[in-house]
Parts: structure tokens; C-alpha cells; sequence
């Protein structure tokens, strides 16, 4: 059963360490707030982090159990769409986003850190292609301890950089961001095939 929960780790961080909205969200705050306030920022981003997976991946797994073709569809599109996702990641650049937080009290971070998570219309799509695309692929018994992994990867990598980034700042350089885009993008690209290899044996067996 370890073996379920470090997969769900490993997606989990794969899903999570890109850099994108949130990531630029905590980057930021790391960069120009206090260690309390940056703290705050990755509880409150890796809480709807949490709420945003466990909705994508217990939602879609409802729906597969009332409709067990979409086990298949989800497996097909959910690989086709996780690899593109992964090819994304690996080709995209660090240069593409752009550091906008301004600083800001408790109760914006929170909005903020709603909006960067719900109202992302990119990470509800990828969230569900990727959490739905997996759950078609676990027994009932391990979805628990996969979505357990996926929650620990969440707090592990947003607490990571609010506690490690003040101190390594002026270290951090583009190039080392797009080196993590790159492994993650392989990493995903090598789920996608899995997924599509069970979607193969299913129709065949």
C-alpha cells in the first residue's frame, strides 16, 4: 500500500511544482513578506489546494462508478490529455510568467489565494484530467492512500518554499525553475503512457 500513497505523492508534486499562478502566488510572498506571512500564504494555497484535488479526483470517481464507461474515457482522454499537459510543462519557460503579488494583508491573501485556485479554469482542467484519469486506475481500497499522498505533496512543496526560498533567494536563477518544469513535464509524460497502456488492456482483455 506504500507503493499507492508515493504514487500519490509523486503525481501530487508533479501536479503542484510547475511553476504557475500558485507557485508565482507563493514566490512572492516568500520574496517580500515576513516568514509569518509566507507561512500563512502556503497553509492557506496548499488548503484549497487540497479541497481543489479531492474535488477532482472523489467527483469524477462518483461518476465512474455510476457509469463505468467512463473508466475508458477517462483513461484515453485523461492519458492524451495528462501527456499533453506534461509536454507543456517540459516545454514551457520560466519567462512566461510574471511576478505581480503585490503585498498585502490576511484577508486578501486568502481571496487571493482562493482565486488562483478555484477560478483557474487551467487547473480545474488539468486537476480532473489528471486526478480523474488515475482514480479510473486504483482499486476502491487505495484511493485513500493515493489522494492521502497527493495531500502531503500539496503541503510538502507550498511549506518547501515559503520555509527554504528567504534563505536561498539570491541563488534561485531561471534556469534552475525551468530545470524542475522539465522533470515534472517527464514525469507526467511518463504517466500518461501508463494510463494509456491500462486503457490498451482493458479493451483487449
Amino acid at each position: 500500500m506504500i507503493s499507492i500513497f508515493l504514487k500519490g505523492l509523486s503525481i501530487g508534486l508533479a501536479y503542484v511544482a510547475p511553476i504557475g499562478v500558485q507557485n508565482i502566488f507563493i514566490i512572492n510572498a516568500s520574496l517580500r513578506k515576513s516568514r509569518r506571512q509566507a507561512l500563512y500564504t502556503a497553509f492557506v494555497i496548499a488548503f484549497f489546494d487540497i479541497i481543489l484535488s479531492l474535488f477532482c479526483f472523489f467527483g469524477i470517481g462518483s461518476l465512474i462508478t455510476v457509469f463505468p464507461i467512463l473508466e475508458l474515457i477517462m483513461l484515453l482522454f485523461g492519458g492524451l490529455i495528462v501527456g499533453y499537459i506534461g509536454l507543456s510543462i517540459f516545454r514551457s519557460s520560466t519567462s512566461d510568467y510574471e511576478f505581480k503579488v503585490d503585498c498585502k494583508g490576511e484577508r486578501n491573501i486568502v481571496l487571493d489565494a482562493f482565486v488562483v485556485t478555484f477560478l483557474n479554469p487551467q487547473a480545474l482542467i488539468d486537476g480532473t484530467m489528471l486526478f480523474g484519469g488515475n482514480v479510473s486506475s486504483l482499486l476502491i481500497s487505495e484511493r485513500r492512500l493515493f489522494i492521502l499522498g497527493s495531500a502531503s505533496a500539496s503541503i510538502l512543496w507550498f511549506f518547501s518554499i515559503a520555509i527554504i526560498l528567504p534563505f536561498v533567494k539570491g541563488k534561485i536563477t531561471e534556469k534552475t525553475l525551468n530545470i524542475i518544469n522539465k522533470v515534472c513535464g517527464l514525469y507526467l509524460i511518463f504517466n500518461a503512457t501508463s494510463l494509456l497502456y491500462d486503457f490498451i488492456k482493458i479493451m483487449i482483455a
